[in-house]
């Protein structure tokens, strides 16, 4: 039986461990996990299926490791560049946070409108699932938003309503 791989580098532990409380993207969470389970001790097939990996690539993993350190495991992976400049984003940002022009009518954007003041503005295409992704991850921005409050709701009877209902409940 051949000797269980090593992690060769000083001070990986606690490294390792650092820099996975720091990483966000899931894939490295994952990357440094394996090596940190195979620094402290663990062998290759258990790392391998307690996260779901195959024993070749937590090996090559560990190899990449003791050779360029963490930088050596993390994705290297970009994804396309953003179609927008970053004075464009900003002016986006304030579009959306200042709201659609009727205001009585609409509680805020939806998707669909952002792709509108992207095609008419900055004449610049995306998909509806791109419109999130740019929200969320551009502009930090959710793209969930209240339930809009109709114009015509009267919030003393909606109060009224909620001290007296249970009474109305059969028990």
């Amino acid at each position: 039986m051949s000797a269980p791989l090593k992690v060769e580098r000083l001070g990986t532990i606690e490294d390792l461990g650092r820099s996975l409380k720091k990483e966000k993207r899931a894939v490295n969470q994952i990357r440094v996990r394996a090596v940190l389970s195979v620094a402290k001790g663990e062998r290759i097939p258990a790392v391998a299926k307690a996260i779901m990996a195959s024993e070749r690539a937590i090996r090559n993993w560990v190899h990449r490791y003791n050779r360029e350190g963490l930088a050596g495991i993390l994705d290297r992976r970009t994804g396309r560049i953003c179609r927008l400049g970053e004075e464009d984003l900003r002016v986006l940002k304030k579009a959306i946070l200042f709201g659609p022009k009727c205001r009585e009518e609409v509680g805020g954007f939806v998707g669909e409108d952002v792709r509108k003041i992207l095609k008419e503005e900055f004449d610049v295409q995306y998909s509806l699932d791109g419109i999130y992704y740019l929200m969320h991850n551009q502009l930090n921005l959710s793209h969930i938003k209240p339930r809009p409050i109709h114009r015509k709701a009267d919030a003393e009877k909606q109060d009224a309503f909620k001290k007296t209902f249970l009474k109305w409940l059969p028990l």
